[in-house]
């Protein structure tokens, strides 16, 4: 089964598991959201992440985790919740791809649906740090970058 064909036909089971798993991360702006809200937020993602590879263009998912970075940022989201939605939907994709897929084409399967997903989580990361950079903050709590330098890991 072709990529592009999976994530159409396999949506909202995709949809279905990411909020399930948002929902039961516990993260603070996630425990009493509407689930509703937060479906459709994931589906838009999924929506945006089908729409990259169709084009084969970063740019939509860039713009998308751009704006949503100033946001979640300016509502007090941390680092760690707006990309804790990127990270659970990508678990649901492998799912199905390795549910639907043949193993011999799981490698690219995966990386061609990392690709935009990633970018996305960085674009957020690049918001969040430049809106940092011009604050005086005392910790990066919840972002997991709080003390560290660029050398460490």
């Amino acid at each position: 089964m072709d990529l592009i064909e999976l994530l159409r036909k396999k949506e909202a089971d995709i949809v279905d598991e990411a909020t399930d798993s948002v929902i039961g991360s516990h993260l603070r702006h996630y425990v009493n959201a509407d689930q509703l809200q937060t479906r459709e937020r994931l589906k838009t993602l999924c929506d945006l992440t089908l729409e990259c590879l169709v084009t084969k263009s970063d740019m939509p998912m860039t713009k998308y985790a751009e704006k949503i970075a100033r946001q979640r940022f300016s509502s007090g989201f941390s680092l760690r919740e707006v990309q804790t939605a990127f990270n659970v939907l990508e678990e649901s994709i492998w799912s199905q791809i390795l549910n639907e897929m043949q193993p011999n084409e799981y490698a690219d399967a995966i990386t061609r649906i990392s690709t935009p997903l990633r970018v996305g989580k960085e674009s957020i990361a690049w918001v969040y740090f430049s809106f940092l950079s011009n604050r005086k903050i005392r910790s990066v709590k919840g972002t997991g970058y709080a003390g560290r330098r660029r050398d460490e890991p």
